[in-house]
């Protein structure tokens, strides 16, 4: 089952991650390094807004749901969502009123994180519910649509409202079709009770998803106060495009098995459950490693392809700690966050987003007036070491996520030879495409030998894909 869903979530999260580079290079040409500065501020103010309306309810979904029957649960999960958001935009434009913001950046930032957030929550049930094949289809139709709504709206008006409309719309149309699944579950009335154990589970995870998108953000709000849109375009569109090609990814070994994990763990299995999120652990090594060095080896043929040349200033020195940042940032988000899950615990959670945010607001006071955006991004890689300690340390006590160093050290000495070897190809005399190939060539074989030294053969990748073949047709 494992293996089944991984490959579907890695199909559709590479659909998407592809899609996410494309979109960023049309975007980016159409907008111009201000415009999308602005977007870039409005798409951070926005993942405050959906942290603090309904992200803490889609994880409180998550870690409650037993099962389809509970037609009184689904109601009252339903109320607060609505709730929540109407108490959110009140909130949020009495904030944006009082910090001055204009009416395009209040609108845009409430359209993109309402947008989001009703996606996420939507597509989280069937997640939950291991509905695979319609999460996977409402991923590949947000990428599609994001492409494609958000180019007709920079073409209709140069604009980061006109490009927050288009984004917001893609993601709404995308999640009907997870939520036609939905209507099987409508038929109880909102309780007391069931909203009670939402909210005392989910009260945490509002704070700190609403602080944790506000650490996120920091860097990006600083490096604007400083150094203006322009500066913040590029750096953003660097970072953005290198956390969601980790996260796609990253995502996609998350979903195929935490769910499974702890449906294993409710059921008295801890020992399947421990097995299942140490083969997680590994997963997430391998596309970590991979993916760091294929930007390291790729980006100077890469990033000129996908950025206007505007784009491109300082973006050899500003790549490592981005990349060191989004490995970690995904290492703790989707994998050792998920603690909460396995001991109950939603605080920890809150506190892992308080560090994040003093030590990245400290950091960027102190790093980004000497040193601009690489101070941006070193103060954000600062906050991911101390936030991602945290839960390593604080889960060690009845139950803590597997997290073997043997594999991490081996997958770090086989990412930065295969940096090396991939670098050096680089400077042979030998036209561009045959030196792509020999690099394309050490990258299959280094994953090869990585897939034989994790158990994985041949035989068994055929019987797999075949299963995946079959879902897809059904």
């Amino acid at each position: 089952m494992i293996r089944r869903h991984l490959a579907l979530y890695f199909l559709s999260r590479g659909f998407a991650a592809v899609g996410n580079l494309v979109a960023v290079a049309v975007f980016t040409r159409l907008a111009g390094p201000e415009v999308y500065g602005h977007y870039v501020v409005m798409f951070a103010a926005a993942l405050v807004i959906s942290g603090f309306s309904v992200q803490w309810i889609r994880y409180a979904f998550f870690n409650h749901y037993r099962s389809d029957e509970d037609r009184d649960f689904f109601a009252s999960f339903l109320a607060l969502i609505a709730a929540s958001m109407l108490v959110t935009v009140a909130v949020a434009a009495i904030a944006f009123a009082l910090d001055g913001a204009s009416f395009a950046f209040a609108a845009g930032a409430l359209l993109i994180g309402l947008g989001t957030a009703l996606f996420e929550v939507i597509t989280e049930v069937c997640r939950t519910r291991l509905e695979v094949g319609r999460a996977s289809l409402a991923l590949v139709l947000k990428a599609s649509l994001v492409l494609a709504l958000g180019t007709l709206a920079l073409l209709f008006e140069q604009s980061a409202l006109a490009l927050a409309a288009g984004i917001a719309v893609a993601h709404l149309v995308a999640s009907i079709p997870a939520a036609i699944t939905l209507g099987r579950l409508i038929g109880g009335r909102p309780t007391w009770r069931e909203a009670r154990k939402l909210l005392v589970f989910g009260w945490p995870l509002m704070l700190s998803f609403g602080i944790g998108a506000f650490a996120q953000g920091i860097d990006r709000f600083y490096l604007a106060s400083l150094e203006g849109a322009a500066v913040i375009g590029a750096y953003g569109a660097l970072s953005d495009i290198v956390r969601a090609s980790f996260t796609v990814l990253a995502e996609s070994v998350s979903l195929a098995t935490v769910p499974l994990a702890k449906r294993q763990f409710s059921a008295g299995e801890r020992g399947e459950a421990l097995r299942t999120l140490n083969h997680a652990f590994r997963l997430l090594l391998v596309v970590g490693t991979f993916m760091t060095a294929a930007f390291l080896v790729f980006a100077p043929v890469l990033l000129p392809v996908i950025f206007p040349p505007s784009f491109l200033e300082g973006s050899e020195t500003l790549l490592p700690p981005i990349l060191v940042a989004s490995f970690l940032l995904v290492v703790r988000n989707v994998y050792l966050a998920q603690i909460i899950y396995f001991t109950r615990a939603s605080q920890l959670e809150l506190v892992s987003a308080l560090i994040l945010a003093v030590v990245n607001l400290v950091l960027c006071a102190v790093l980004i007036p000497r040193h601009g955006a690489l101070g941006a991004a070193l103060a954000f890689l600062g906050g991911q070491v101390a936030a991602g300690l945290f839960f390593l340390l604080a889960g060690r006590g009845e139950f803590r996520m597997p997290t073997p160093w043997r594999p991490v050290v081996g997958m770090a000495l086989l990412g930065i030879a295969l940096t090396l070897a991939g670098q050096a190809v680089s400077g042979w005399q030998f036209p561009l495409p045959t030196i792509l190939a020999a690099q394309a060539g050490l990258f299959v074989l280094a994953l090869a030998i990585t897939g034989l030294g994790f158990g994985l053969r041949p035989r068994t990748l055929l019987a797999e894909g075949s299963a995946v073949l079959a879902a897809v047709r059904r």
